[in-house]
């Protein structure tokens, strides 16, 4: 039932990250950030090392990914500040992770939360506007 049901969650959010907007993407990839660094966290509290350290990675890889997707042509200052955000997010889930330092994994959760919700709120304030001129 178990794995039904992880069958299940793992198609509706591949469906889900296929159809959203870039905007819409990067909400769902701050929301995995928090789930996989919560995972890490109850590992890192139980001592199971390989999955703390798989999903850190996975973070890592995220963030990565994000760092990489910046274009310095829109804003420069806002990307130089995101870039450098990110590397501190990067750089204290490996310390966290050598170290289990539960604090440094809090400190970057806490951060990918409130990110998850700038976007979600910046992509609501966007797309209001346009539901109401649809709407008629």
């Amino acid at each position: 039932m178990l794995a039904q049901t992880y069958s299940a969650q793992t198609a509706y959010l591949k469906v889900r990250a296929d159809t959203a907007s870039s905007e819409e993407t990067v909400v769902l990839l701050f929301d995995g950030i928090v789930r996989l660094l919560h995972e890490a966290r109850d590992a890192m509290q139980q001592g199971h090392l390989e999955v703390q350290s798989r999903c850190i990675g996975r973070v890592q890889r995220i963030l990565t990914e994000l760092t990489c997707a910046l274009d310095d042509t829109e804003d420069p200052t806002l990307v130089a500040a995101l870039r450098c955000t990110y590397t501190d997010m990067y750089n204290r889930l490996s310390e966290a992770n050598v170290k289990d330092d539960l604090a440094a994994l809090d400190e970057v959760i806490e951060l990918a939360k409130r990110f998850a919700q700038v976007w979600r709120t910046a992509l609501q304030s966007v797309l209001k506007p346009i539901r109401e001129v649809a709407a008629g």
